[in-house]
């Protein structure tokens, strides 16, 4: 077994009041499944920020009482070491013991983030460890042989996989990035045949023109680096055709809600009118009809008054009088005529007969009017009443029912128009990129008519055997897990991807493009073992079964047997080396017996709920 390489052996996370969150590993296979927020990413960016990143790991909610970050890694030669990092970044502390094993008077070391010839750093000691006796290696970063540093982060493009690069199209080796890919694959080269660059010497030769071109193609990688971002960040959007039909539907749909609301509105409004008619007629009717109440009362006291006087004329025509009761004067002169004429009894009594015959026609007048006008107001307040329980009805009908669906309608309709715009948006975005990557492999194309004195090195090296090796290895696993096409693995110089019986990996659907660049990292790995090359001996995958999405195509999606056999292969032929897999799906029960297996269950009640541990 080869000494070269190391294991990951436990990650603790420190916080205040001795706060403290901790995962262990063993060597062979470790499988950690949980749903997504129970920290299995951040765990992932932990482990990429102790091994030497710049980034530090994403500051979520349940951090906010941690500090510190420690990991104990150890050798396959039987050395443990412990290292120290701040969470806001920084240097690391080395201790030569194990994590269990730390004191406050625990000597250490510092150790430099930035790799350097003459201050110790992470990546040096890193290097060491996976087998380079030389960690001042050089590879070139550009057709003109410029050189930069080979550090230990090279070595975690093809160990630290996460979820997002695990099911892309791009190569395994280079990214699509202009600038980058030269050093890419410089690093590349390097991992395989353990030779650098540094015998090449920078060529100086080189146009106006060719500057010119290169750094309209730097602007270009820009450009398209960040609508690629924006491209597939988007949401999988409806198809424009269903999003026209569903518009069409909802305005029809909208438009018949519109019309029973005008039609309801206006039969409302004209109750209303009604109603307002109606209280006004009642009220000036009542207020006559308690004019008329007052008239026929008035008609009734003059009625008692004139049969008072009737009465009263009576009694007085029984009474013999010298004088006049009323002006006092002698009635009988000596004549023999009256004095005066107060006591013509009997025209005055016809006279207050007619009057009250007159009375009795007025008041028999007036009752009809007022029982007439008293069943008029009867039949207004009726009408009232059931006029007033239509328009509340008709008003909850409105308001209740038919307001909501058409304010209902009216969201649903913005939520469309926008996804329709956003639809629109993408396209035009694609557009442009394709219009930008066409412009870039015009400039491309110059550049490579372009003279350039020595532009290939004589002592340069025909990588075909390495690749044909390489692809061996990449094979073992493929075939171990009957992956679709496995008996035939070519390795495409152009592309720097492999190629699975005639079928570029980038063709594949989003499962099968994970499993097989899970399959090339391992294959680097085997690969570097069986030459005894040096290689950290850990690869760490996020997400290699489960990549897929439930909404995505029949042909994204990789069978159960081959999802299955993933795991069972992993746990057979992983002892010698260590390999460490995030997934949200568990491995079978026998599997699960042989392995290193965490669940986190995001509960509070089962099992252990997440990777952090907060504060109660």
């Amino acid at each position: 077994m080869t000494t070269k390489g190391f294991f990951l052996k436990k990650l603790r996370l420190l916080g205040e009041n001795g706060l403290k969150s901790e995962i262990e590993f063993d060597k062979g296979l470790n499988v950690i499944v949980g749903p997504t927020n129970t920290g299995k990413s951040f765990l992932f960016e932990c482990i990429n920020y102790m091994l030497g990143g710049k980034d530090t790991p994403d500051e979520i909610d349940e951090i906010v009482d941690y500090d510190t970050i420690l990991l104990e890694i150890e050798s396959k030669g039987g050395n443990k070491y412990t290292f120290e990092r701040q969470l806001t970044g920084g240097t690391f502390k080395k201790y030569n013991c194990t994590l269990d094993e730390l004191t406050i008077n625990s000597k250490f070391e510092n150790l430099s983030q930035q790799h350097s010839k003459k201050k110790d750093s992470m990546s040096k000691f890193l290097m060491s460890l996976s087998g380079y006796k030389n960690t001042d290696l050089f590879i070139k970063t550009n057709q003109t042989n410029k050189l930069k540093r080979f550090t230990y982060r090279n070595y975690n493009d093809f160990i630290l996989i996460d979820e997002i690069k695990i099911i892309s199209k791009e190569s395994p080796v280079h990214s699509d990035n202009n600038k980058t890919k030269t050093a890419e694959e410089a690093a590349f080269r390097l991992i395989l045949t353990n030779k650098d660059d540094s015998e090449l010497t920078e060529n100086k030769v080189n146009s106006n023109v060719e500057t010119s071109n290169t750094a309209q193609i730097s602007i270009i990688d820009n450009l398209i680096h960040d609508l690629k971002l924006n491209v597939i960040n988007s949401e999988p959007l409806q198809s424009e055709a269903n999003l026209n039909n569903l518009i069409t539907g909802l305005i029809l749909k909208r438009s018949g809600i519109s019309s029973e609301i005008e039609k309801l509105s206006g039969s409302r409004k004209k109750l209303w009118t009604e109603i307002q008619r109606d209280e006004s007629k009642i009220l000036s009717t009542n207020e006559l009809l308690k004019r008329f109440l007052l008239l026929k009362e008035q008609y009734e006291n003059d009625m008692q008054r004139i049969s008072f006087l009737l009465e009263g004329e009576h009694y007085f025509s029984l009474l013999n009088y010298e004088k006049c009761p009323q002006c006092k004067q002698t009635l009988i002169l000596n004549n023999g005529e009256l004095a005066c004429s107060h006591l013509e009894l009997e025209q005055k009594n016809e006279s207050y007969k007619v009057e009250i015959q007159k009375i009795l026609f007025h008041l028999e007048d007036l009752n009809n009017t007022i029982d007439s006008m008293n069943e008029e107001l009867e039949s207004l307040n009726n009408s009232l009443i059931l006029k007033k329980e239509d328009y509340k009805r008709q008003s909850k009908v409105l308001d209740e029912q038919l307001e909501p669906q058409n304010l209902i309608l009216e969201e649903e309709l913005r939520n469309i128009l926008n996804t329709q715009k956003a639809i629109s948006e993408v396209e035009q975005k694609k557009n442009t990129l394709n219009k930008l990557l066409d412009e870039k492999r015009k400039l491309l194309g110059l550049i490579e008519d372009e003279p350039l004195a020595e532009k290939t090195s004589p002592h340069q090296l025909d990588y075909t055997n390495y690749y044909e090796d390489l692809c061996e290895s990449i094979k073992y696993y493929l075939s171990g897990w009957k992956y679709p096409g496995s008996d035939n693995v070519e390795f495409d110089v152009k592309q720097k991807d492999i190629v699975i019986s005639g079928k570029p990996r980038r063709l594949f659907g989003k499962g099968y493009r994970s499993i097989s660049y899970s399959a090339f990292v391992l294959g680097v790995m085997k690969y570097c073992n069986s030459k005894n090359l040096p290689h950290p001996g850990i690869v760490v995958l996020d997400s290699p079964v489960t990549s897929y999405k439930e909404e995505d195509s029949y042909e994204d999606k990789t069978s159960d047997d081959l999802q299955a056999r993933f795991f069972e292969f992993l746990s057979e032929v992983s002892q010698d080396n260590q390999i460490i897999i995030f997934e949200n799906k568990k491995p079978s029960e026998k599997v699960i017996e042989g392995i290193n297996f965490i669940e986190f269950t995001k509960s509070h009640k089962r099992g252990r709920q997440g990777f952090i541990t907060t504060k109660k």
